[in-house]
C-alpha cells in the first residue's frame, strides 16, 4: 500500500486490484525532513489515549468549539485532549520538524498549515486528531482503546475512515488504479507511523505543483460514498464511511441519523477558515465565559504514554 494527500485528503491504495496486495507500509528512508527521533517512536504498537485538536487562537475561541471541546473530554475522561494553536503549532514543527519549516511557512492560508500539522503531531505523539466541529458520538475506548483492538493481528496501528472511491481513470487515479480516498477530519495513529511521513512527502513534492496551487480538483464528480464492514490491510484499519466520516444533518442525502448505531463521530461542517463564506456555518458567539479548560493548553510531553 502507499499513502499521500490528495486535494488535503489522506489517502492509502492496494497496489493490486482484485487481490491482497501489500499489507504494511513502508518506512520511507528518502531525504524526508522528519526528526531522527520520531522514528524511534515506531516501537508502540498501541494509540496512545490522546485527542489533538487546533483552532486559530486558544484565547479566542468560540462558544460553539468550546462546548464540543467539552463534550468530547466528558465522553472520554480517559483520555488527554489538548488544543493547540498558531503559535504552538509552528513551535511543534520547530521543535521536531526543522527540515520541514520553510514548507510549513510556505504555505499561504492557515487551513493548509493545519492540514500538514495534523499528520505530523500524530507522528509524534500518536493519538487521535479531530477537528473542532467534529461531535464525539461514542467513548474513543470503544473503537480505538487497546482491548477494542486487541482483536486484530498484527495490532492496528492506524485507523482511517473511508471516504469515497474513485470510479474512473484521470480522476483520482495513480497508476491507473482508483484510489481510496480517506477523511482527515478524523483519524487516529501510533506515534511513528510511515503513512504520516508519506503525506509530508507528499505534500513536499506536491507544492510547486500547479495542481496543488489551484488549491482544489478541477472535477470531483467522479468519487462515490462506497460504505462497507471494517477491513485490514496490515497494521491499518479502514473503517466504513457510516464509521467517521458522516455528516451530523443531512448535506449529502444522508447523515448520522440514517445509522446512528455505526456512527463513531460525525461532522458538523462548520468550515471555520471559510470565515461567514462558510455556509453551514452558525452564527459564531464569542463570550468571556466561553473559554477552553485549563488542561488542554498543557504542554503535549506532559500527556498520557501509549496504552
Amino acid at each position: 500500500m502507499s499513502g499521500g494527500v490528495l486535494d488535503g485528503w489522506l489517502v492509502i491504495k492496494d497496489r493490486e486490484a482484485g487481490g491482497e496486495g501489500e499489507t504494511t507500509a513502508i518506512h520511507l528512508e528518502a531525504d524526508l525532513s522528519v526528526d531522527s527521533h520520531s522514528r524511534q517512536l515506531a516501537q508502540h504498537e498501541n494509540i496512545p489515549r490522546l485527542v489533538h485538536m487546533t483552532v486559530l487562537n486558544r484565547d479566542n475561541v468560540s462558544c460553539q468549539m468550546v462546548t464540543l471541546v467539552k463534550e468530547w473530554m466528558d465522553m472520554n475522561p480517559d483520555y488527554d485532549l489538548r488544543v493547540s494553536d498558531d503559535v504552538t503549532m509552528r513551535q511543534m514543527m520547530v521543535d521536531h520538524y526543522p527540515k520541514l519549516l520553510d514548507l510549513y511557512d510556505g504555505l499561504i492560508y492557515g487551513v493548509e498549515k493545519a492540514d500538514l500539522w495534523r499528520y505530523l503531531v500524530v507522528h509524534q505523539y500518536g493519538g487521535v486528531y479531530a477537528d473542532t466541529d467534529v461531535e464525539s458520538m461514542k467513548p474513543l475506548s470503544s473503537w480505538a482503546g487497546a482491548e477494542a483492538l486487541s482483536k486484530y493481528d498484527p495490532p492496528i496501528r492506524l485507523i482511517v475512515s473511508k471516504e469515497g472511491i474513485a470510479l474512473k481513470d484521470g480522476v483520482g487515479c495513480r497508476d491507473g488504479l482508483p484510489m481510496m480516498q480517506c477523511n482527515q477530519w478524523t483519524f487516529a495513529g501510533a506515534p511513528g507511523h510511515p503513512v504520516f511521513e508519506m503525506a509530508a512527502e507528499t505534500i513536499q513534492n506536491w507544492i510547486n505543483n500547479a495542481f496543488f496551487q489551484e488549491g482544489h480538483l478541477q472535477n470531483a464528480s467522479g468519487f462515490e460514498v462506497a460504505p462497507s464492514e471494517p477491513w485490514q490491510l496490515g497494521d491499518v484499519l479502514v473503517l466504513p464511511y457510516t464509521h467517521l466520516s458522516e455528516a451530523c444533518t443531512n448535506i449529502w442525502g444522508s447523515s448520522v441519523q440514517d445509522h446512528p448505531d455505526e456512527a463513531l463521530v460525525c461532522h458538523r461542517f462548520y468550515g471555520t477558515w471559510k470565515g461567514d463564506a462558510g455556509v453551514r456555518s452558525p452564527k459564531w458567539r464569542y463570550d468571556p465565559a466561553c473559554v477552553l479548560p485549563a488542561s488542554t493548553l498543557e504542554p503535549l510531553e506532559h500527556a498520557r504514554q501509549p496504552q
